[in-house]
């Protein structure tokens, strides 16, 4: 299980526990089949009370993961050292993973200058589904003779619980029998963007390269157990979020399944499942909106008030529909926004309004709010008109909800093995933005982004070489390798950024495929760093932006 235990214990005498089990069969919900029969309650139900206050929630904070695996691809970079036990597992877990391979040698792939041994570090994160992907960072193991990590692809490998790890028994401790909770693999990421000097080649990351391998279980624990109380929550979460939300397991705990609406929200469902009271009756119900409604008007812990007001439900609609107009531009943002989450766009010019207004505080969760919660044809007529903004921060959160919701502005291509490129169609500056951190993606603002007519380009330390001489129609592109006789190329591109990307970054070796034209193979850090140095020197008419480096705070002893 991940996460802390409950917290909420209570004791009982054998005999009684005996009696509760048995009692347990018969109660609605807890037990699907069983027939309704009279309890004798512990003690009464506080239904005038909300969820938060009577219970705990199971905390599923991000979980630190750790690995060991391979590293393939490394032309002549890798080194043979390898622990006796760490490779025994690798050797047991490459056999398992390719039992049809008969002819295959796992030591002798081991041993190979063109693979290294690898320590893997990650966090998955907290509330995690099935599936999601999450940052890594990779680095040789200490001591090894691996001088680069550079285009290189770590193989598949299975991530493990670090508390369970730095638990372990030091003997055995690469934790072959663990049980995983992610996989890894993928290309690996040398930043060459960033201004830090000399690049550090044997540590990097593989961007999104982790994922998880299932939903996090998510619980309220009753500070009181009590099958009534449990079984008056359950119905009450089923009731308002839909059925299948809450299922209540014993007379503490109650399992939580986020609904498909909130699977981008999953924060702010668990806040209004604190704030939902138990009791629905209408007049207690009536009197929580009044005083609510006054606390938002008078602007008392707006976000937590908005909060509980959205938990009621849409019956809150018209009382928050009367604060549009406040004074307070606090007031009005969480009224706007309350409403809109309930599906009520009565909200919706009023944070238009807000996202008009480039000095407001608020302008950005306005943004969010539109992107997650407006009708989707509402949602990319004002997104769009963000596109063309100075503001680099504006810019990026209006493309991703476009990108997301498939506005026709944004369009996505497979740049190379991995690589993304989204190509934005907007007025305003031209604008180049790499990701550092979630997916290796390029970001084309303003396309078409051209190359100026005559320049030259020589990195020899990325082997590349960029030439466009004047009253040509092409651009020659050509890559050396360090251990090679020949180059690769020269290949032609366009003068548009998009396709000289896109043969940066295309495989070499395109051979029986005759609709894809062949590329450098240059990897997307170094691609990063190729379109970075052509914008500083005006080879490029466009600003180079990158985005944060992974934040993966590494515990002392690990990642040297």
């Amino acid at each position: 299980m991940i996460g802390d235990r409950p917290m909420a214990k209570y004791s009982l005498k054998t005999g009684v526990c005996v009696l509760l089990l048995a009692m347990s069969a018969l109660l609605p919900g807890c037990n699907g089949n069983a027939k309704t029969t009279d309890i004798t309650l512990e003690k009464p139900v506080e239904l005038d009370a909300t969820i938060g206050s009577l219970t705990l929630l199971r905390q599923y904070g991000a979980t630190p993961v750790i690995g060991h695996g391979i590293v393939a691809g490394l032309a002549g970079t890798g080194s043979s050292q390898c622990d006796p036990a760490l490779r025994a597992m690798l050797t047991k877990y490459m056999l398992q993973q390719m039992p049809n391979l008969k002819d295959f040698n796992p030591n002798g792939f081991i041993n190979s200058k063109d693979t290294a041994i690898v320590e893997l570090y990650g966090v998955v994160p907290s509330l995690a589904s099935k599936g999601q992907h999450f940052d890594l960072r990779v680095r040789t193991m200490f001591g090894s003779q691996t001088t680069s990590l550079a285009g290189g692809t770590l193989y598949t490998t299975d991530m493990k619980e670090l508390s369970r790890f730095l638990a372990f028994n030091k003997n055995s401790r690469f934790a072959a029998y663990f049980q995983s909770i992610a996989t890894a693999g993928g290309s690996v990421f040398i930043d060459r963007s960033s201004n830090t000097s000399p690049v550090n080649e044997n540590v990097g990351y593989v961007l999104a390269g982790g994922t998880a391998r299932d939903d996090v279980q998510i619980a309220i624990m009753l500070l009181s157990p009590n099958y009534h109380t449990a079984n008056a929550i359950r119905n009450r979460l089923n009731g308002r979020f839909g059925p299948g939300t809450a299922k209540a397991v014993s007379p503490e705990e109650i399992l939580l399944q986020i609904p498909q609406k909130y699977g981008h929200q999953k924060t702010r469902f668990l806040a209004m499942v604190s704030a939902l009271y138990v009791s629905n009756s209408e007049q207690l119900h009536r009197q929580r909106i009044a005083g609510l409604i006054e606390d938002l008007r008078r602007d008392r812990q707006a976000e937590a008030t908005a909060t509980a007001l959205e938990a009621i439900g849409k019956t809150v609609a018209d009382d928050l529909a009367g604060l549009l107009n406040a004074d307070r531009q606090s007031v009005r943002f969480y009224a706007g926004k309350t409403l809109l989450n309930l599906g009520d766009d009565r909200g919706l010019w009023v944070l238009r309004e807000i996202i008009a207004d480039k000095n407001s505080e608020y302008r950005m969760a306005a943004i969010e709010a539109i992107g997650y919660s407006a009708k989707r044809k509402d949602a990319i007529a004002t997104l769009a008109d963000l596109l063309p903004e100075k503001s680099l921060e504006v810019k990026l959160a209006a493309y991703e909800h476009l990108q997301r919701l498939e506005d026709t502005s944004v369009s996505t291509a497979l740049a190379g093995s991995g690589i993304l490129m989204d190509k934005v169609a907007c007025s305003g500056p031209k604008i180049i933005y790499v990701r550092l951190s979630d997916s290796p993606r390029i970001v084309l603002f303003g396309d078409p982004i051209r190359c100026e007519k005559n320049f030259f380009v020589n990195l020899p330390d990325l082997g590349i070489i960029i030439n466009a001489q004047e009253g040509e129609r092409f651009v020659s592109m050509l890559r050396n390798f360090p251990n090679r006789a020949r180059p690769i190329g020269p290949i032609k591109s366009t003068f548009k950024v998009s396709d000289v990307i896109r043969t940066l970054c295309a495989d070499t070796d395109v051979r029986g495929d005759n609709r894809k034209r062949p590329g450098l193979g240059v990897s997307y850090g170094d691609t990063a760093a190729i379109l970075k140095h052509m914008c500083e020197i005006g080879a490029i008419d466009a600003v180079f932006e990158s985005g944060p480096l992974p934040q993966i705070d590494v515990p002392a002893g690990f990642m040297r």
